[in-house]
């Protein structure tokens, strides 16, 4: 089954730690109308709504929007990371997704030169957690 705009906005959503009613506010439209599109009961919510749906979530247009639609993007998440909440939920969990963006934001600060220090000991063995577990799941 193709994954619709409602089950995007679903995952993002998920991923920013927003209830419905948070991400109705933020976009301004009805919380009822957030949850019929999630539930696939708006199939075409029409450019516009998809637009304020994205900017809310802030995630690039293309990766909330039907693939044909394409247009004009905003970019506060990087690419690499919207691509990776983008991954259906029947290939990867949200919680590995959520893991697996936390690692890459840990290897790219390093990269950088950031003070990894501010990751807490938890927050490393959580990591390491998840990469050893991914290892295995993958047989990486």
């Amino acid at each position: 089954m193709d994954e619709g705009v409602g089950d995007r906005v679903r995952r993002f959503r998920r991923h920013r730690k927003l209830t419905q009613q948070a991400l109705a506010d933020l976009a301004g439209v009805d919380k009822g109308y957030i949850s019929r599109l999630e539930a696939g009961e708006i199939a075409d919510p029409g450019i516009e709504l998809v637009e304020r749906l994205s900017n809310a979530l802030e995630v690039s247009l293309r990766h909330v929007a039907d693939p044909r639609w394409y247009a004009g993007e905003t970019k506060s998440l990087p690419d690499w990371e919207a691509a990776i909440l983008a991954i259906p939920a029947s290939c990867l969990s949200d919680e590995d997704k959520d893991a697996i963006v936390r690692f890459v934001r840990t290897v790219i600060a390093a990269k950088q030169g950031v003070n990894t220090d501010v990751v807490t000991r938890a927050e490393k063995a959580i990591l390491l957690l998840g990469a050893a577990e991914a290892a295995g799941r993958f047989a990486l």
